[in-house]
C-alpha cells in the first residue's frame, strides 16, 4: 500500500497563514529541499516559487506540516486530496499560491508561449550550486527506489515510449558527447565504486574455460557457413591500396608497443606458473 500525504507551507515568521496546498508520496523533508531548490536556482518559475523566495531573502524561513496521510492505490489517488484541500483553504480566505486547482499539477493552467520562451531562456547555461547538490543529496540520501517503481520507469521508457525512439543521434551531438570525455579518468575513488558494484555480478562475458572452447571447437566441425561473404579479389586489393603509405602517429605505436610489452609480460607470468606448478606436482 502507497502511503500519499497531503501538505501545506507557510512563513515560519507568520505559521498561522497557510500560502501552499500540494501532495507527495515522499517525506516532507525530501519534498520541502526540492521546493526551495527551485526556488533558489529557476529564474522564472511558478508564483509559489517567487513566495518562497522572497521569503528566504528577507531571513526567514520556510515550514511544511502534513494536512493529511492517505493510504493509495496508486499516486494518481492523491489528485482529489489535493484539489478538495485547495478548494477548502480558498474558501477559509488563505491567500494560496497555488496556479492551478490541484490534481496533476497543470489542470486549469495553460502557459503561454511567452511564458515558455521565459523559462527556456533563464534555464540556459543553468548551473546548480553545491548548496543544493548537498540539500539534494541530504534529501535522497538513505531512499531506495522500490522494484515496482523500477519496473515501471522501465516499462514507460521501453520501446516506442523512449525519447530515442526512431531517431538517430545527430553527428554534431555525438561529437559534443567525445569531446566532453575526452581525456576523462575516473578517480581511485570512483574505480572503487564501480568495482563494489560489479562483485559478485555474473559476467556473460567472463573468458571461457579451456573445457569450454573445445566443446564449442567440437560443435562447430563440419557446420558450413553460407552466409560468410568471401572478399573479392577487388575488395582485397582496395584494402591493401587504402593501407599503402599509412603511417601511425608516434603516440598511435607508442600504444600498440605498451598493449604488446602488457602482453607479453602476462604469457611469461603465466608460463611462469606453470612451471612452478609443475615442479610442485613432480616434487
Amino acid at each position: 500500500m502507497l502511503i500519499g500525504r497531503i501538505y501545506k507551507l507557510f512563513d515560519t515568521s507568520k505559521p498561522d497563514e497557510v500560502r501552499y496546498i500540494g501532495k507527495t508520496t515522499a517525506t516532507l523533508k525530501r519534498r520541502l529541499a526540492g521546493h526551495i531548490s527551485d526556488a533558489k536556482n529557476n529564474a522564472y518559475g511558478g508564483h509559489h516559487t517567487y513566495w518562497i523566495r522572497k521569503v528566504l531573502s528577507e531571513g526567514n524561513d520556510i515550514g511544511i506540516n502534513i494536512v493529511e496521510t492517505v493510504e493509495l492505490e496508486t499516486p494518481r489517488d492523491l489528485n482529489a486530496y489535493e484539489c478538495f484541500y485547495i478548494k477548502m483553504f480558498r474558501e477559509l480566505g488563505c491567500r494560496l499560491t497555488n496556479s492551478t486547482e490541484g490534481g496533476e499539477g497543470t489542470y486549469g493552467y495553460v502557459q503561454s508561449e511567452e511564458h515558455r520562451r521565459k523559462n527556456s531562456e533563464a534555464n540556459k547555461g543553468h548551473i546548480v550550486t553545491a548548496e543544493t547538490r548537498a540539500l539534494i543529496s541530504e534529501a535522497r540520501m538513505g531512499h531506495e527506489v522500490s522494484k515496482e517503481s523500477r519496473d515501471k520507469t522501465s516499462a514507460s521508457l521501453s520501446g516506442e515510449n523512449h525519447p530515442m525512439w526512431g531517431k538517430e543521434c545527430p553527428e554534431e551531438t555525438k561529437a559534443k558527447i567525445s569531446k566532453a570525455n575526452t581525456g576523462r579518468k575516473m578517480t581511485d575513488e570512483q574505480r572503487k565504486h564501480v568495482s563494489e558494484g560489479h562483485t559478485g555480478l555474473k559476467r556473460p562475458y567472463k573468458k571461457a574455460s579451456q573445457k569450454q572452447i573445445e566443446a564449442n571447437s567440437e560443435g562447430h566441425k563440419g557446420l558450413k557457413y553460407p552466409n560468410r561473404k568471401r572478399l573479392s579479389e577487388e575488395d582485397k586489393k582496395k584494402m591493401s591500396d587504402a593501407k599503402k603509405g599509412k603511417k601511425h602517429t608516434e603516440e598511435h605505436n607508442r600504444k600498440i608497443s605498451e598493449s604488446l610489452a602488457k602482453t607479453a609480460q602476462r604469457k611469461r607470468e603465466e608460463r611462469a606458473a606453470n612451471f612452478a606448478a609443475m615442479e610442485q606436482v613432480n616434487s
